[in-house]
Parts: structure tokens; C-alpha cells; sequence
């Protein structure tokens, strides 16, 4: 499973990218399958869809946090020389 090979891995980042291309590709499939009639009702294939969507929506925040992490802001002030004091 993608997941756990993301959290086991010192660089996530690239394990990350690809469970995104996969979500993207099961929402496809998903869709496929309501425009085929696959599912039994309405209900199911939008349950089926939101469920990925925030999957998906958990994935980029966790890409986003590695993307963020280590970086220091550029406005925070750097009181070691006293600028912004």
C-alpha cells in the first residue's frame, strides 16, 4: 500500500505524488462507473466519490505540510542581528 510506504519512507514527497495520480485515477473510474450505471443508486456513487475526494484532500495537506517544513518564513524578523527590533 502507498500509505505505508509513505510513512515509512524518508522522502515521502514522491510516494505522495503518487497517490495522488491513483486518487485521480479511482475518481475517474468512479465516474466511468456512474455513467455506466454500475452503481445501484445515486447515493452510492456519492458516497463512493467523497470518500476519495477526502482521501485526496488528506494527501495534499500531508504533501503540502512536507512542502512548508524546514523552510523559515521570509517576514519573521531575525532578532539574532536585531533587524525588525
Amino acid at each position: 500500500m502507498l500509505i505505508v510506504r509513505a510513512n515509512n519512507s524518508n522522502d515521502k514527497l514522491p510516494v505522495l505524488e503518487e497517490i495522488r495520480i491513483s486518487l485521480e485515477e479511482l475518481k475517474a473510474v468512479i465516474r466511468i462507473c456512474k455513467e455506466t450505471e454500475a452503481f445501484p443508486n445515486f447515493n452510492s456513487f456519492q458516497t463512493s466519490i467523497n470518500q476519495v475526494i477526502q482521501i485526496a484532500k488528506q494527501n495534499e495537506g500531508w504533501m503540502r505540510s512536507l512542502s512548508t517544513k524546514g523552510k523559515r518564513p521570509e517576514s519573521l524578523p531575525d532578532s539574532r542581528y536585531g533587524i525588525g527590533m
